[in-house]
């Protein structure tokens, strides 16, 4: 996603700015706008990132005033789409906001037939295929420019994990997963796939271009 990132940012759901801290040690970004609908952690984000080319609004794309329309280089969504209910609204937003040319960047949990109790309970609406991610897209307004499965261990250790065990996940078991699945899924894949041609995964993602 690093090639993407110039100029003027927005990251969507920005949580606890985890991922905005790496955004802004990219040297090609100057302004970064985080927004996060949870107002706690909004007032939180605004605390953390006290700095001139830092912005933070409690909302989601939907919600930004019509003043910010083509505005943005790029937009990203981190394990965010998921939980916007309406998120072909947000994807025809998120065109008005770009610039031409700019790039929309998204991270979503794959496949609805991985979806779980846990999925329902921190509020996911749902998983995406390819075809789904893909659908919501306007082609006489984007053109896809990359969109990948990823993690191919992950998708059969959440399988057992969630539909067979049904265990809910806990910090340990977090920190097990991304220390040590995440590295060794993407090693395999790096050896036995190019990634485009990961047959499924349990997370997919997705770069769009503006037209």
């Amino acid at each position: 996603m690093n090639v993407y990132l110039k100029s003027t940012v927005l990251e969507v759901g920005a949580g606890v700015g985890t991922i905005a801290k790496h955004v802004l040690q990219n040297k090609s970004v100057n302004d970064l706008m985080l927004l996060e609908p949870d107002e706690i952690m909004a007032k939180k984000l605004v605390e953390t990132f006290d700095k001139k080319n830092v912005s933070v609004k409690s909302t989601v794309a939907t919600g930004i005033s019509k003043s910010e329309s083509n505005k943005f280089d790029c937009i990203y969504y981190i394990n965010c789409l998921e939980h916007i209910e309406h998120d072909g609204d947000e994807i025809d937003t998120v065109y008005e906001l770009l610039k031409p040319n700019g790039y929309v960047c998204i991270f979503v949990p794959a496949f609805q037939s991985l979806y779980s109790q846990f999925d329902k309970d921190i509020q996911h609406f749902r998983r995406y295929t390819k075809k789904s991610l893909k659908d919501r897209f306007d082609s006489n307004k984007f053109t896809i420019k990359q969109m990948y499965y990823m993690d191919v261990i992950g998708f059969f250790l959440y399988f057992v994990a969630q539909k067979i065990l049904k265990l809910q996940p806990n910090p340990l078991m977090i920190t097990v997963f991304d220390s040590f699945v995440v590295p060794t899924t993407r090693m395999f894949e790096r050896l036995f796939f190019k990634q485009k041609w990961v047959p499924f995964g349990k997370s997919l993602f997705l770069v769009a271009q503006k037209k």
